[in-house]
């Protein structure tokens, strides 16, 4: 069982004590970029008319809630990890491409291979979304995911 709490753009996911896990996992959904319509510059090699802002942006399907549900439900904060005491937020970026599918998820900045590698895999775990409209048309979108890893000492 889980508690929620959402704040502005901030969601915050705190397990309840269940002898299970003893840690709290903050996840903070940010989206890059601040301009309508912004594409991403010339020389950067994932261009391919990916945006990072748009006038509709991508919709995980039932919506930021859902989300937030799904990543619940499928990150496991690695048991080495905890045991270590490993912590730290970890970015990972991916495209919505305009057909509603995520692709190229990276590795922004890590934290430590155990929880990088945790946070790739549930990113690509994703569903397809409604993708993100320009002008009346489907385009690819850039999303920077930062995950938070925290233990609840």
């Amino acid at each position: 069982m889980v508690f929620l709490e959402r704040r502005g753009l901030q969601i915050i996911v705190k397990p309840l004590p269940c002898g299970m896990q003893n840690s709290l996992l903050f996840l903070f959904i940010l989206v890059a970029g601040l301009a309508r319509g912004q594409q991403l510059p010339e020389n950067d090699p994932t261009r391919d008319n990916t945006f990072i802002t748009v006038e509709q942006m991508p919709q995980f399907p039932g919506g930021q809630d859902s989300l937030l549900s799904f990543i619940r439900q499928n990150l496991i904060y690695p048991e080495k990890a905890s045991d270590k005491g490993i912590q730290g937020k970890v970015l990972v970026s991916f495209i919505v491409d305009k057909s509603g599918k995520v692709r190229d998820v990276e590795l922004k900045r890590g934290v430590d291979p155990l929880l990088d590698a945790e946070a790739l895999r549930v990113i690509r775990l994703l569903p397809h979304w409604v993708p993100g409209m320009q002008d009346g048309k489907a385009v690819n979108v850039s999303y920077v995911l930062p995950l938070n890893f925290k233990l609840d000492l």
